[in-house]
């Protein structure tokens, strides 16, 4: 029979094939409703002219004209002739328009090849009708057995030279496949070729809505599709036969080819399936112009003018009450359903590919079902049996299925099963099994996979545990069953994965892999750490050692291939080590476990002293065990490191755990606090003076001279230069243990009553080995205390704790008069009284430095106890004002009334006034001297008058105490409390920079006019 039909019958044709055919899809995430396996259809034509192609997208119909006509969609398999590399001609000829026997072509299309498809010809022979029927506006065709998806569609006229009748709707055929037609705008016309013909005419059966689809299988339930036909009488028939069912009947028989079987559940009527002309069913209800039907576990629907009322009689194989079990199976393909009462296998329906059915029983390779409330049996191979919630085991049905990991909320491979092999699972997940992968879970598609008892399995882990070790996989790993004594493969884990550890046994690791004891090959992984391991090996040439004590990885040194260490802790991806008196981190990829058994040199017990070096290069860190120097570890250029001891010219350390030894001339040794000497390493080191808060050069070391230190100053020296201090940089210098140095001054005296101002650079000279040797200079204009004169042209000074000389004639020599000592009451760890915050020890300095600077100012020397935060006890106080001979001693305080928010304020002077219960220690000469207790009694005086008459604050008068300060001082001392630190007004005023101006100037004033009459 010849077709008259466009490009849209082809397109048609494909449709159906392509639901024959697998679909490729796949999944990014646990909750896709797709197959995550990518299948590829390889096929090579003979002759290449011919061929068959499936598409991968849409494509456009041309005509002859090159003209577009239509459309062929995604994924439809279609018969071809190839013209070129471009142009593909569609098999078959076609009447688009007034062209007749019309030739369609496809430009460019995208496709795979595919084979091609045979089917019958003659399954609807009985439907026929020899009449041509013609679209005007077009037509759009969709699969017979799937008629929502569609196939093909044309934009222009078109003629079928005979087409067919099914439950009243259009069906034609093409290369062995049949096909639904839904006209555009639902116009038909008369075939233009032969005028005799019947006009043939399809409309909707009201008029109010014409723009319902002759028999759309989206029709709603309610929605009565009909015919009208001058041609035939089907259309009369079967309206009477609609009409022929009561409520009460619970029989129907298929009087067409192919009833269509419905689903309605989700508002739409979507095919799942057919039955047979000529079988008899049960019906569950009347719907109107529909039979209710079993379908698995929902309902179906069956046009009833498809059908006809039948009698319970005529049905074998009803179902009397057997039940569905808990488990399904979902059709890999259009599924014949069998009734077997009579001996042989008779069809009697049909479920679509795709549906998902449930089983009442397994009976070998067949599955018997309720079908239409019919017993039926399907073929089990062409299914996938779906899992129930309590299946315990699977076993994987393609060649490799890939385990997915879904800890980061997203799918990643990191590993696969093997083809026949069965696995437990930990649960069901969804369209996923959840199997055990290491410590953690994977996920495999259960559409790759059937269910399975679990029988085979004879390596199945019974209670193994896994250790607190793991490895990564340095290679794909093919995992390994061992139980028949033959390594059979049964997975693989992917290079890169961490995976947890049973056991060792030898060259092997034992492990779970998806609840089946595996073994894998040793030397492919590396084993990961445990946080109880204790050493390491490195594996590479060059491991570095960082520091993170800034928040930033910074390299200070390295490990050597082949060495092992002990660590101090496990650091996530890091080893944490001893480096020196800090933590250096080695990432760990490049190490292995090691039990650290050939380690000769661990440390077991010795401490770093209080020193350091600084690596002036790189340095080799050497084992000495094996009375061979061995290289196992370098220190980088700069680094500082602690020491343990000395040993020639050799350095002994604790490099990363280990006794390790380096060469002590490539360093610079550190110093420690209590080293009190220092010896100078370079030509000229400049002294410093910073009693003005900038660093100011005052003078200068010489280069291999050493010196005494007062004290350890972070990255300075503090010395000693008369009556101030200077400022030495330690790195121009190194340590010296216990020198001998001839002329170190070991008195108290660092200066005496002369002052002298340098008229050029001054050489200080030391004469104990009875010549001038130079060992320092003093700067042009720089004033200078010295201890005395010595002889004419000399004076004696102390220069950075070492008696020196320098010439008299090139200075400016001043005699002073009056020195004056100022005590800012505690100091250190001794803050004194406390209140709102503030320390009594702060506000006292910060007062007596301001009355030094107005008195220095004046012209006087000022020297004071302490002019940092420094603690001094109360007898190395007035002994240090002693031994310079000071004029008069002022000690100054805050007072406190013991409690905090204290009405009790004001300002109150003390001076000297004998007690028997506190007797003099260092001054038992002139503590109780009438003439010094006289002038103390007018000095506290004057400056209380000072303080009062210039603050306005509360007179609370003078008084004699027994202070120890005011006791062992030689000269005339007071005592002046500025206020209470516990009265909130006047705390306010002590802590400010004003009211501390306020007082100082009251202070120095009373100095200076106490001054005026001694």
């Amino acid at each position: 029979m010849r077709f008259r039909f466009s490009v849209f019958l082809i397109f048609l044709f494909f449709l159906g094939i392509l639901t024959l055919s697998d679909e490729n899809v796949s999944a990014s995430t646990l909750s896709d409703q797709k197959d995550i396996r990518s299948t590829s259809t390889e096929f090579q034509s003979e002759n290449m002219a011919h061929l068959s192609i499936q598409l991968n997208q849409d494509a456009v119909v041309l005509n002859s004209n090159m003209d577009g006509i239509g459309t062929i969609y995604k994924n439809q398999i279609i018969p071809v002739t190839k013209i070129n590399d471009e142009l593909y001609e569609i098999q078959g000829r076609f009447d688009i328009g007034t062209q007749y026997d019309e030739k369609l072509y496809l430009k460019d299309p995208v496709f795979t090849e595919a084979p091609s498809v045979t089917g019958r010809n003659d399954v609807l022979k009985e439907n026929l009708i020899d009449d041509s029927i013609t679209f005007n506006e077009g037509v759009t065709l969709s699969s017979f057995f799937q008629s929502t998806t569609p196939v093909l569609s044309i934009d222009s006229c078109i003629t079928f030279s005979s087409y067919y009748k099914v439950q009243n709707q259009i069906v034609i055929q093409w290369n062995n496949s049949f096909y639904y037609v839904n006209p555009i705008n639902h116009e038909l016309v008369e075939d233009t070729q032969d005028s005799t013909k019947q006009e043939k005419e399809i409309t909707s059966e009201t008029e109010e809505d014409n723009s319902l689809s002759l028999y759309s299988p989206q029709e709603s339930l309610n929605t009565v599709p009909s015919v009208r036909s001058t041609g035939t009488q089907n259309g009369v028939k079967k309206l009477m036969d609609i009409q022929n069912f009561n409520a009460s009947d619970n029989y129907f028989e298929v009087t067409e080819v192919f009833v269509t079987v419905y689903d309605n559940s989700d508002g739409t009527l979507r095919p799942v399936g057919y039955l047979n002309k000529g079988q008899v069913y049960p019906r569950i209800g009347d719907f109107g112009d529909w039979h209710q039907i079993k379908f698995g576990k929902k309902y179906g629907y069956v046009w009833k003018a498809a059908t006809k009322v039948a009698n319970a009689y005529q049905i074998k194989n009803e179902n009397k009450g057997v039940n569905n079990s808990g488990r399904s199976f979902t059709a890999n393909t259009n599924l014949t359903v069998y009734d077997n009462t009579g001996g042989s296998l008779v069809p009697f329906g049909t479920i679509f590919k795709g549906e998902k059915y449930p089983i009442i029983a397994n009976l070998g390779d067949w599955i018997q079902i309720d079908f239409s409330g019919r017993i039926g049996y399907i073929y089990g191979p062409a299914v996938t049996v779906d899992f129930s919630t309590n299946d315990k085991y699977f076993k994987v049905l393609e060649d490799i299925v890939t385990i997915y990991d879904n800890s980061s909320g997203s799918l990643v491979p990191v590993g696969y099963l093997t083809k026949g092999q069965v696995y437990p699972r930990v649960s069901d997940f969804g369209d996923w099994h959840q199997i055990k992968f290491g410590n953690r879970y994977g996920y495999v598609w259960k559409a790759a996979t059937t269910v399975d008892n679990g029988n085979s399995i004879k390596n199945e882990n019974r209670g193994l545990l896994n250790s607190d070790r793991s490895f990564t996989a340095n290679q794909s790993l093919t995992v390994y069953d061992n139980t028949g004594g033959v390594l059979t493969p049964f997975g693989t884990i992917n290079k890169g994965e961490k995976y947890a550890i049973i056991s060792y046994l030898g060259d092997w690791i034992q492990i779970d892999f998806s609840g089946r004891i595996g073994y894998i090959y040793g030397p492919a992984v590396t084993v990961g750490f445990s946080p109880n391991d204790k050493y390491f090996k490195v594996l590479e040439d060059i491991v570095t050692i960082y520091d993170n004590s800034s928040g930033s990885l910074v390299p200070v040194g390295y490990l050597t291939k082949g060495q092992v260490y002990p660590r101090v802790s496990d650091f996530g991806d890091w080893h944490q080590i001893k480096f020196g008196n800090r933590y250096g981190y080695v990432w760990k990829a490049a190490t292995t476990v090691d039990n650290g058994n050939s380690i000769k040199n661990e440390n077991r017990g010795l401490l770093n002293s209080d020193r350091s070096f600084t690596a002036n290069q790189s340095l080799t860190v050497y084992d000495n065990t094996g009375g061979v120097l061995t290289p196992f570890g370098v220190i980088n250029k700069g680094e500082k490191y602690a020491i343990i001891s000395y040993l020639g010219d050799w350095i002994q350390i604790d490099f990363s755990g280990r006794i390790g030894y380096i060469y002590g001339p490539a360093v610079t040794v550190g110093f420690s606090p209590n080293d009190k000497y220092f010896k100078v390493l370079e030509d000229i080191v400049t002294i410093y003076d910073n009693s003005s808060g900038s660093l100011v050069p005052v003078g200068y070391l010489t280069k291999g001279q050493v010196y005494p230190r007062v004290s350890d100053f972070g990255d300075w020296h503090k010395i000693q230069l008369s009556n101030k201090y200077g400022y030495i940089w330690k790195a121009a210098t190194a340590v010296v243990s216990n020198p001998y140095i001839a002329n170190e001054n070991r008195s108290s005296v660092k200066f005496g009553n002369i002052l002298f101002k340098a008229l050029q650079n001054l050489s200080v000279y030391d004469t104990s080995s009875g010549s001038l040797i130079s060992f320092g200079e003093i700067n042009m204009n720089q004033t200078y205390r010295a201890i005395s004169e010595y002889g004419s042209d000399w004076l004696k000074i102390d220069f950075s704790g070492r008696i020196g000389y320098v010439y008299k004639p090139a200075t400016e020599v001043t005699y002073i008069s009056k020195t004056i000592f100022l005590d800012p009451g505690h100091g250190g760890h001794d803050s004194g009284a406390a209140d709102g915050g503030y320390l009594e020890k702060n506000i006292n300095l910060s007062v007596a430095k301001k009355v030094k600077s107005i008195l220095t100012g004046r012209g006087y020397t000022v020297i004071m106890s302490r002019e940092d935060d420094t603690y001094l006890d109360l007898y190395e106080r007035a002994g240090k004002a002693n031994q310079l001979n000071a004029d008069i001693f002022v000690s100054i305080h805050t007072n406190s009334a013991g409690k905090s928010s204290s009405p009790v304020n004001g300002i109150e002077s003390y001076y000297y006034e004998y007690d028997p219960e506190y007797p003099s220690k260092i001054n038992v000469d002139m503590h109780n001297n009438p003439e010094r207790v006289s002038r103390s009694i007018t000095l506290t005086k004057i400056i209380q008058e000072k303080l009062i008459s210039y603050t306005g604050a509360t007179n609370r008068g003078v008084d004699g105490a027994s202070f120890a300060v005011i006791r062992e001082s030689k000269m005339p001392a007071t005592l002046i409390e500025l206020g209470f630190i516990t009265n909130n007004n006047e705390r306010q005023k002590l802590v400010s920079n004003s009211y501390q101006d306020t007082l100082a100037r009251a202070i120095a004033d009373g100095i200076v006019e106490y001054l005026k009459h001694y």
